[in-house]
């Protein structure tokens, strides 16, 4: 597995996690997913979840400051 593969899939399976997080699932079912995404030697998802949920809160915060109107998808 390449560098960009890593970080690739990273990104990815921690979408996955703030999307379930975000649409109903229960904590349970948040920390399975996050639990099993550090069984498959993605051990930083905590870490990479708190920084993209921060950099998506401080996007909307900064457009907000801004005056621009960003529709996010519901």
């Amino acid at each position: 597995m390449t560098a960009t593969t890593v970080i690739n899939e990273s990104i990815v399976r921690a979408a996955v996690i703030i999307y379930i997080q975000e649409n109903g699932f229960t904590d349970e079912q948040v920390k399975a997913e996050m639990y099993e995404q550090m069984v498959c030697s993605f051990q930083w998802m905590p870490e990479l979840v708190a920084a993209l949920q921060y950099y998506t809160m401080r996007f909307f915060i900064d457009c907000k400051k801004k005056g621009i109107i960003v529709n996010r998808v519901e």
